[in-house]
């Protein structure tokens, strides 16, 4: 029972280190934008959309790399689903090509499944620590604090999956409160009864 606690613990760690999909952005980072284009003197941006809204519709000029391609480097302002139509005329036809990408604070995806799993692990790691304090379990209860301790520092890091605001720094400074008051409380309590 002792070391089950503790490989669900280390299970659950991993599982917060889990890594990013491509087409997903770290908010700040740039992003490329890429338009081939042979046959034209010119490729434009002529509209950015975030969240089916449209932020920009001035022509925005991309810079040629040869071999008819076109690229700008862009860096998102904000969180959310972004929507680039880019516009060149190869060979006298217009052209008009889209390009996506999603801009979340951690860089991964947005996606449900993500979000489902980031509340198991919560739980799991909550769990942990209120069953090893209230059932007077010390070692279940510090494992328990050291993983809400992880679990609030990687929140206030990267948010929870695509969401990074106050309600999500109230979460993270709670369960790093808890996690620190389980863990310290029941060391201080453990090495008391050991030199009694």
């Amino acid at each position: 029972m002792k070391y089950s606690n503790i490989i669900i613990t280390i299970l659950v760690m991993i599982l917060l280190s889990c890594g990013a999909y491509a087409e997903t952005v770290k908010l700040g980072n740039t992003i490329n934008i890429t338009q081939g284009c042979a046959g034209s003197t010119y490729s434009n941006i002529s509209q950015i959309k975030l969240n089916g809204q449209l932020i920009s519709s001035s022509q925005i000029a991309m810079t040629a790399t040869g071999g008819g391609s076109y690229a700008y480097a862009y860096t998102p302002p904000a969180i959310g689903e972004y929507y680039i139509l880019t516009h060149c005329n190869e060979n006298g036809v217009d052209i008009n090509a889209p390009f996506s990408f999603t801009v979340s604070p951690s860089g991964y995806s947005p996606s449900g499944s993500n979000i489902g799993l980031f509340i198991i692990v919560a739980l799991i790691i909550y769990s942990i620590a209120f069953i090893g304090f209230f059932g007077k379990n010390e070692w279940v209860c510090i494992l328990g604090g050291m993983g809400m301790l992880a679990l609030g520092i990687y929140t206030i890091n990267n948010g929870i999956i695509i969401y990074k605001d106050f309600i999500t720094n109230i979460f993270s400074w709670t369960t790093i409160g808890l996690g620190a008051f389980f863990a310290l409380f029941t060391t201080v309590s453990l090495i008391q009864d050991n030199y009694n």
